[in-house]
């Protein structure tokens, strides 16, 4: 279950981020998930909560962006959203993937005094 690891990271990068703002409380996280990742938003928001208790990320929510894929073209540089490996604009095959395999801790929202 690498959702727990990622999870445990999240909530070491969130701890950083509440004692950088004065052990501010943290209300809200948005993570990027790419949608190759495989990661599911479910078991790593319970591996979050299992991993945040008792640290300055417990109760903090995580709100998840997906990111799709995203490829270019090798022949002519169109760069989307790829259909069947063929190119949506030339609709040469051979496209590389450059988009969708990120994970990525975007905002923080931090509760104001």
């Amino acid at each position: 279950m690498h959702e727990l690891a990622l999870a445990s990271e999240i909530v070491r990068l969130l701890t950083d981020v509440a004692r950088g703002n004065g052990n501010c409380r943290l209300q809200s996280a948005l993570i990027e998930l790419g949608e190759l990742t495989q990661i599911e938003p479910e078991t790593l928001r319970f591996g979050f909560e299992v991993a945040s208790k008792d640290t300055p990320a417990q109760g903090c929510q995580l709100v998840y962006k997906r990111v799709p894929i995203t490829a270019r073209c090798r022949q002519c540089g169109w760069q989307g959203e790829p259909t069947d490996g063929i190119c949506g604009g030339c609709q040469a095959p051979g496209l590389d993937v450059v988009g969708g395999r990120e994970m990525r801790l975007v905002s923080v929202d931090i509760e104001d005094d």
